[in-house]
């Protein structure tokens, strides 16, 4: 909805979409596929290989459990990026942050 939603997912592999609220999207446990909605998302995945999908929306998300090597990112919907050189990575203090012209993602890990 256009509203602030919570979605949250169980046990087994979830796919969690938000929408056009700034939503909160809670895998649980299993590979679950968390869908970045339009609006200020936050993203926790839970155990498992996570998929964090974003869409180019000009607003900053969070990724709240981001495990290297064990959950991805898909950056398709942020539109033509052809090199990482294309993507502006900063570390912080506990993560990073990933941007590409009005796109923000930060990742806490």
């Amino acid at each position: 909805t256009a509203a602030a939603d919570t979605l949250t997912g169980g046990t087994g592999n979830d796919l969690l979409w938000g929408d056009a609220g700034n939503d909160t999207l809670v895998g649980g446990d299993g590979d679950d596929i968390l869908m970045d909605g339009e609006g200020v998302d936050w993203l926790t995945g839970g155990d498992g290989a996570d998929v964090f999908v974003f869409k180019s929306d000009g607003v900053a998300d969070t990724v709240a459990d981001f495990d290297l090597g064990t959950d991805r990112l898909d950056l398709s919907g942020w539109g033509m990026i052809y090199r990482v050189e294309d993507l502006t990575l900063q570390s912080t203090a506990n993560g990073a942050t990933i941007s590409w012209q009005d796109e923000v993602i930060t990742l806490i890990a």
